[in-house]
């Protein structure tokens, strides 16, 4: 008795193998972004955020993790951090303010690149220009979202920021080099 117990088992796990890989396979393809797609993503960010549309703040994951580094000359980076609400009245403020608006409308994005969930791009606006990496996400919708957000603002005759390629977190500021302009 106790070998077709073992046997009923046995198969059992066999056909819960046989079923759960197709769907494993399945899910995990479908979670795959391909760089058309994160670059198609980055224009519709953009042509909202030109727009002055404040739903842009829907292409962010609810629990998307938003960090902010400004370099000012003399002075040590300033990093602030948001969570989606908080950056979502940052937008609203951003948008409802005519000197920022014009400035949102004249940013060109720029140096796109997607790599490993990484969107890595540039926004420059006057003097002023920001460094931006992204890791994106499919929602549970298959949508793609925002996950996570670091950007570094800089102002151009400061020079560009460099990233630590050694750390696990490729977007670490650890220098200016005030030689090299972007």
């Amino acid at each position: 008795m106790s070998k077709s117990f073992l046997d009923v088992l046995l198969a059992t796990a066999l056909l819960t193998t046989a079923q759960v890989v197709p769907v494993f396979a399945e899910s995990e393809s479908s979670t795959q972004i391909t760089s058309a797609a994160a670059l198609e993503f980055l224009r519709n960010y953009e042509k909202q955020d030109k727009a002055g549309n404040v739903k842009l703040i829907d292409m962010y994951a609810d629990d998307a993790s938003i960090e902010s580094d400004i370099e000012r000359k003399d002075s040590p980076t300033f990093t602030q951090k948001y969570s989606k609400a908080a950056f979502a009245n940052l937008i609203n403020k951003s948008f409802a303010n005519p000197l920022q608006a014009k400035l949102i409308a004249e940013t060109k994005y720029s140096d796109a690149a997607y790599e490993d969930g990484h969107l890595k791009f540039q926004a420059t606006s006057g003097d002023s220009a920001m460094r931006i990496d992204w890791l994106l996400q499919k929602d549970a919708d298959g949508k793609l979202k925002i996950a996570r957000e670091h950007s570094v603002t800089f102002r151009i005759s400061l020079g560009h920021a460099k990233v630590s390629e050694s750390s696990n977190d490729t977007h670490m500021l650890v220098g200016v080099d005030k030689k090299e302009k972007p």
